[in-house]
């Protein structure tokens, strides 16, 4: 299901068909695009994933096109400062974002982690 078909779904379902007023935010040091929706909070992704996360109860993200739970994706970039690939101080930065793994498969590089609250 596209983004935009999630976008529609959530405004139908959630919003009673009105514009979702996004807000931009982090989950834990995830960037996102937020929104309170009654007894849920939202997020959605640059990717235009969208994860929901009921506010009692289980607390554990779930993907809203399929309801299973995220798990987070751990990518790993190397810091480059100049033109070259190779030019850069050898440091690496962690990227993080939410993952379903049924409607995304298995990821082609990062590490899969087990969210626990």
């Amino acid at each position: 299901m596209g983004a935009v078909n999630l976008v529609q779904r959530l405004s139908d379902e959630v919003f009673d068909g009105r514009p979702i007023s996004w807000r931009s935010a982090s989950w834990s040091d995830i960037p996102v695009e937020t929104v309170d929706g009654g007894d849920r909070h939202f997020y959605k992704q640059d990717n235009g994933t969208i994860f929901a996360q009921r506010k009692r109860g289980d607390l554990i993200p779930y993907c809203f096109a399929c309801d299973t739970p995220a798990n987070v994706l751990r990518s790993t970039e190397s810091h480059r400062d100049g033109l070259f690939l190779c030019s850069g101080d050898g440091s690496v930065r962690h990227k993080h974002k939410l993952y379903c793994r049924l409607c995304s498969g298995e990821p082609y590089s990062g590490q899969l982690l087990t969210l626990e609250l």
